[in-house]
């Protein structure tokens, strides 16, 4: 199957994203729950 390294590679894509907007804390708790609320500070910092 040629579809399965594309279908990765959104998902890997899909959890770095959410975890972006997550806080710390947040991240501690779950990596792969979604974020209470957009935080865009982390980019601002970064």
């Amino acid at each position: 199957m040629r579809s399965t390294p594309v279908i990765s590679l959104a998902l890997i894509w899909m959890v770095a994203l959410m975890t972006s907007f997550k806080t710390q804390m947040e991240l501690f708790q779950g990596m792969f729950t979604l974020p209470a609320s957009l935080n865009f500070k982390n980019y601002l910092t970064a």
